[in-house]
């Protein structure tokens, strides 16, 4: 991401360093647009120095259960150790399903064993859309972000807004890099809310591509999650609550989108096809 392609990170050095120079009782989640199958960790290795990408430091994210265990045992000790937690798809537990918790007890710094939340609160990431949504989905002048899943709202709504960072990134050009094949048949004025999964060309990335990653500023929602540790996690969270952090990241988002596409110049260009 820095020799075979290029990446751009535009006006967030204040915003990435938040992810490493942070008080041990503040955590952060960040949420970005999916766009394809490396978007992590392709994202962090052409942003973030490879210095501050330890073990400790590393982001914790949910992955679909079939990825994690692609190979078995092997794949799963691997990603255990990257801070991956497998996620099932379509889990009738809703949003109180394991992963999530898990993921929301390391946002938080809660530890089981000791019954409390003194532990370092870590850094997770979410992929908002929940699948990979790229160019040849949408109109030229629309924009380009899928419906989010309410996975993050979830974490939001139950964690101290005082004390957790909430941070967008919207990225264009991986797509590039990982294209996916059209469907046959695909119309996109009939299709485009279809569950329509497309097909990876090649898990060999394309090279002397370039990617573009806009950080925005930390979204508050002090205003939205009143209780001062957070709604329980294990209880069931008011709809219309998570509606209306979704549409807050929905917002946030789209002005990176934006300013990602030049949308009030142009439109959304293709490039380095």
């Amino acid at each position: 991401m820095t020799w075979y392609n290029k990446t751009y990170l535009h006006d967030a050095d204040d915003n990435i360093r938040l992810l490493f120079n942070r008080e041990d009782d503040v955590g952060v989640l960040t949420i970005s647009n999916h766009q394809s199958v490396a978007d992590d960790p392709g994202i962090w290795c052409g942003t973030i120095p490879l210095k501050l990408l330890t073990l400790d430091a590393m982001r914790t994210i949910v992955m679909a259960e079939e990825w994690y265990y692609s190979t078995g045992k092997f794949s799963a000790g691997i990603l255990r150790g990257l801070n991956c937690i497998p996620i099932r798809r379509g889990d009738l537990r809703g949003l109180e399903n394991p992963s999530l918790d898990e993921m929301h007890k390391r946002l938080n710094g809660i530890n089981d064993g000791d019954g409390g939340s003194n532990n370092r609160k870590e850094w997770a990431h979410i992929m908002v859309e929940g699948r990979i949504y790229q160019s040849w989905r949408f109109a030229p002048n629309e924009p380009r972000l899928g419906k989010f899943r309410r996975g993050a709202a979830k974490l939001i709504a139950c964690s101290p807004p005082s004390k957790t960072l909430v941070i967008p990134i919207y990225h264009r050009g991986m797509d590039d890099i990982f294209p996916e094949e059209k469907p046959m048949g695909w119309n996109i004025l009939e299709n485009h809310s279809q569950r329509i999964v497309g097909k990876t060309k090649s898990f060999l990335p394309k090279g002397g591509k370039r990617v573009d990653v806009y950080v925005g500023d930390p979204i508050d929602f002090s205003d939205l999650v009143l209780p001062p540790k957070g709604h329980p996690f294990h209880e069931t969270t008011d709809d219309i609550l998570l509606k209306k952090i979704n549409q807050r990241l929905y917002d946030s988002m789209l002005v990176l989108e934006s300013r990602a596409c030049g949308r009030n110049k142009s439109g959304c260009q293709e490039t380095n096809k």
